[in-house]
């Protein structure tokens, strides 16, 4: 079983999750919290870079394809995305638009 980071809502801890797990309570304060949530809470707080870019600059790029009418390329731009990140509903949104534009 691999662990995934995540963060406590209540006092940010940095914890150790198990992710088919579906709640925990924080090692530090206790708290209850919901595991896809404070695992995409510390993916949020810890912007992650592949290929040399950040999450954001990703999502960006995608929606600023989907503006210039580049429909085709926003598709590649987020199914990469969502291959690499399936819990950003960001890039989930982003292929939905892509794809309605394409059909």
């Amino acid at each position: 079983m691999a662990l995934t980071p995540a963060i406590c809502p209540n006092c940010k801890g940095i914890l150790e999750v198990n992710p088919e797990q579906d709640a925990a309570n924080c090692t530090y304060c206790g708290t209850p919290f919901i595991i896809d949530k404070a695992i995409h809470q510390y993916n949020i707080n810890n912007i992650t870079i592949v290929n040399g870019k950040k999450q954001n600059d990703i999502i960006n790029d995608g929606l600023a394809q989907i503006d210039l009418n580049k429909y085709s390329d926003a598709h590649g731009t987020f199914k990469s995305y969502t291959k690499n990140y399936p819990r950003d509903w960001r890039g989930w949104f982003g292929l939905a638009v892509a794809d309605y534009a394409l059909d």
